[in-house]
């Protein structure tokens, strides 16, 4: 895949604004993903790091 054709792909997806944390600062094992804006409600994900990937090398 060419690196315009790449940035095309991610130019039409949507757009979040989230926050992560991780489980251990020094050691981490998973990441979590969240809305900071959304405070009435508790909606997150969680995910092993072995699984986590840069969003540029799947889009």
């Amino acid at each position: 895949m060419s690196t315009s054709n790449r940035k095309s792909r991610t130019a039409e997806l949507s757009e979040f604004r989230l926050s992560w944390a991780l489980d251990d600062e020094d050691s981490p094992t998973e990441i979590t993903v969240f809305d900071p804006q959304n405070e009435t409600t508790t909606r997150w994900i969680t995910i092993e790091k072995d699984y986590v990937k840069n969003l540029d090398s799947v889009a």
